[in-house]
């Protein structure tokens, strides 16, 4: 049996005897490959929209909720999933947030949706929750609810970190009153492969943004952030049985020169999705992210 997401004209869930789809409303550039697609041996429906699975050693699953007070949102869907995996370790989580950049009465959606994640992840983890922060993606795929899709499992982890950045859990207080609760990149083993999350990367160094309204620019530091992580996880690309990537821009007409800039880049790379979205910072209009599963 087979769960997968896959970026749609619209939010859906179809439920075969055999299959699972997750259908994401989006805006697509271009690239029809899905966002995941793993194999469950039991499926279960928590409630009308937490669906759960598991297969020996992984357990996964998403939540859809509308979105009434991101903060307090954020906060019951992270808390509802740390709960249901348990003892199982964080491995890789996608959040889709609506108006990510939008500015309200309390501050921006993104930076409230912070405040509620390390309030789930504190409440689960204790004083030492950095330790288990995932990979992680934060984006607005141009969607009307907050989605949140997981991967967890039974083998301990290395979450990895840019040495070129600040740990994201560590940013100061001009990003929000508390810090996004992620790691630059997740890599495990499990049974006979190794498993390499690399999380939604920008055109940062340090903590700050660079190159505002520089798309070019944006690109060559996104690409070397990204060639840290890929060196700090040791790809032996010989062995690599699948790699999938999604590149968001901001801008449609930035498609046609980021997706030259990043086939020349990373020509292994064969699954690749162009979606539009808004990045989660406001002032860059470019990210990336990466997996790759390698026979071990």
């Amino acid at each position: 049996m087979i769960f997968e997401v896959l970026f749609s004209d619209k939010n859906k869930v179809k439920s075969l005897k055999n299959m699972t789809s997750l259908y994401l409303r989006s805006s697509k550039i271009e690239g029809k490959f899905p966002l995941i697609k793993m194999e469950y041996t039991h499926k279960e429906l928590i409630s009308k929209d937490f669906c759960y699975f598991e297969r020996e050693g992984f357990c996964f699953g998403f939540i859809i909720k509308n979105v009434n007070d991101i903060e307090k949102d954020a906060k019951c869907c992270y808390g509802k999933i740390l709960k249901k995996i348990d003892k199982n370790q964080p491995y890789r989580f996608w959040n889709f947030i609506p108006n990510i950049n939008k500015e309200t009465d309390k501050g921006e959606i993104y930076k409230l949706f912070n405040v509620g994640r390390k309030d789930a992840f504190r409440d689960k983890y204790g004083e030492e929750d950095f330790k288990k922060l995932p990979s992680a993606t934060g984006i607005d795929i141009l969607n009307d609810k907050l989605i949140i899709i997981f991967i967890a499992g039974k083998e301990k982890p290395k979450h990895l970190q840019n040495p070129n950045q600040i740990s994201p859990y560590r940013y100061p207080k001009k990003y929000g009153v508390k810090p996004p609760s992620f790691s630059r990149a997740t890599k495990l083993k499990s049974q006979d492969k190794e498993y390499f999350f690399i999380s939604g990367t920008a055109s940062i160094k340090g903590h700050s943004s660079m190159y505002r309204n520089k798309i070019d620019s944006q690109f060559r530091l996104t690409e070397n952030n990204l060639n840290i992580m890929l060196n700090q996880g040791r790809i032996n690309y010989k062995k690599v049985n699948f790699n999938s990537a999604i590149v968001y821009l901001r801008n449609k007409k930035d498609f046609k020169n980021i997706k030259e800039k990043f086939q020349k880049s990373f020509h292994k790379l064969k699954s690749v999705n162009f979606l539009l979205a808004n990045i989660c910072r406001k002032e860059l209009d470019l990210e990336i992210e990466m997996a790759i599963i390698i026979d071990a």
